[in-house]
């Protein structure tokens, strides 16, 4: 792999799904005091993210030039 595409996986990391990683590092957190209030919430927050999120990185994706 070339720098060139280490830096656009790298970018692509960072468009959209920073939200997701950090709805799934709340739900994975089981000694945060309103866990069990929460976790249903975070889960259909996480779902959500998802959709969203992943659709944006379909299109950065599908928008940039990529040399293999």
């Amino acid at each position: 792999m070339n720098r060139n595409n280490t830096m656009w996986l790298a970018e692509a990391g960072s468009v959209g799904l920073s939200r997701v990683q950090k709805i799934a590092n709340q739900i994975q957190q089981g000694d945060h005091p309103a866990w069990w209030e929460n976790v249903y919430d975070w889960v259909e927050e996480l779902q959500q993210a998802l959709k969203l999120d992943m659709q944006s990185l379909h299109n950065w994706l599908a928008d940039q030039n990529i040399d293999d």
